[in-house]
């Protein structure tokens, strides 16, 4: 009994020495990073991002600070800037709803991407109003992925889509909805729709 405790004491005192080493190891990261040059456009992105990730590494936590200078990040183009938007999206990815992927493929600039508003829309939603089982339909092939928020903004369905004409979409409320379409190409459109009895 006695040797059982020792060894367990024994493991306790390696398991200990080894987080102390990781503790060491993250902080000359930490220090590391933050002598950084950050004089080009790309590393001012990454560098605040890896300093982030090395505090969560720390203590698996993030403030409320950390959370949105991280959501700021995950906003960029990962196009632009790598692996490194990827990391701070799967941070906040836990204590989001909102889809990152709608700021890639951002080659071509932000001003020459069609914004189609409820106005002028080209996909339709019908029957509209709906029981609950309404069918979009793009007008032509298309991919991307459709984001149903309700009346008080909060996300109810998502759904993706592949070189489809029409999705059906499952509406389990009465109420009013905003449909969202996210194409791939970078167009997006917003529907209203009316789920009645």
């Amino acid at each position: 009994m006695l040797q059982h405790q020792d060894e367990l004491v024994a493991l306790t005192n390696q398991e200990r020495e080894k987080q102390l080493q990781n503790a060491s190891k993250i902080q000359v990261a930490e220090e590391l990073l933050t002598e950084v040059d950050c004089s080009d456009s790309i590393i001012a992105v990454v560098l605040p991002i890896m300093l982030e990730y090395v505090k969560y590494l720390q203590t698996e936590e993030k403030d409320t600070f950390d959370y949105s200078t991280l959501i700021t990040y995950s906003r960029y183009c990962a196009d632009d800037y790598g692996p490194y938007i990827h990391l701070a999206r799967a941070l906040v990815s836990p204590y989001t709803d909102e889809i990152f992927a709608s700021y890639d493929d951002c080659r071509t600039p932000v001003e020459e991407r069609s914004r189609a508003t409820v106005a002028d829309a080209q996909a339709t939603i019908y029957p509209n109003p709906s029981t609950g089982n309404p069918t979009l339909d793009f007008g032509r092939d298309r991919s991307g992925h459709i984001i149903v928020r309700d009346i008080s903004g909060m996300i109810v369905l998502m759904q993706k889509f592949a070189e489809q004409v029409h999705a059906g979409l499952v509406l389990d409320k009465v109420g009013l909805y905003l449909v969202q379409v996210a194409y791939t190409d970078g167009e997006v459109e917003t529907i209203k729709h009316i789920v009645t009895q």
